[in-house]
């Protein structure tokens, strides 16, 4: 969502598990024009997890940012996923830092 007044800063904002980004569009805005950011120079940018089987909630697929393959003993989380994520997330963290002429 773009900002009201010049962009000057940019918020990327996660969901939780099995949450999509378009829950939280309220948190930001009152609708499509108006911010409840204090600050109107600051665009917000919602992603969504992918869609993608979670095997401790029995291999159900929901908006996941990795997989967690177990609870207990300790939490056991897919590595692969993490990082595919993780590459993604940063490549939108370089692309904002770029139209704000690369100052992150």
């Amino acid at each position: 969502m773009s900002p009201i007044s010049e962009h000057k800063y940019t918020v990327i904002f996660l969901h939780g598990l099995g949450n999509s980004a378009e829950g939280f569009t309220k948190y930001f805005y009152n609708d499509k024009e108006n911010s409840i950011l204090p600050n109107r120079h600051t665009k917000v940018v919602l992603l969504n997890a992918p869609y993608a089987s979670v095997t401790v909630n029995g291999g159900n697929k929901m908006n996941s940012w990795f997989d967690i393959e177990a609870f207990k003993p300790i939490p056991k989380i897919n590595e692969d996923t993490i990082q595919e994520n993780t590459d993604r997330i940063i490549n939108r963290i370089n692309e904002e830092a770029m139209i704000l002429k690369g100052d992150p």
